[in-house]
């Protein structure tokens, strides 16, 4: 079993892969990330994904869309 930065790193480098093929912007769903990491033979269950997708939001990495369930790449925050 994966912990900590691990299991956001597995997760994060999912995501960029997703976010790297999403040409029209239309994001995707944390069942996306596990398709992905069954593929690559790195399985995680459900909630763990979920758990770091929430995690990679604090961050400031991405931002889910409530209304659709969808996740994005955050908006780059602007430094003064």
């Amino acid at each position: 079993m994966l912990t900590g930065k691990r299991r956001t790193d597995r997760v994060r480098n999912a995501v960029e892969r997703l976010l790297e093929d999403d040409l029209d912007g239309r994001g995707f769903l944390p069942g996306d990330v596990n398709e992905l990491l069954r593929e690559d033979n790195e399985p995680m269950g459900a909630w763990e994904v979920r758990g770091e997708l929430t995690t990679l939001a604090r961050q400031g990495y991405l931002s889910l869309d409530a209304g659709s369930g969808r996740w994005h790449k955050a908006a780059q925050r602007k430094t003064a």
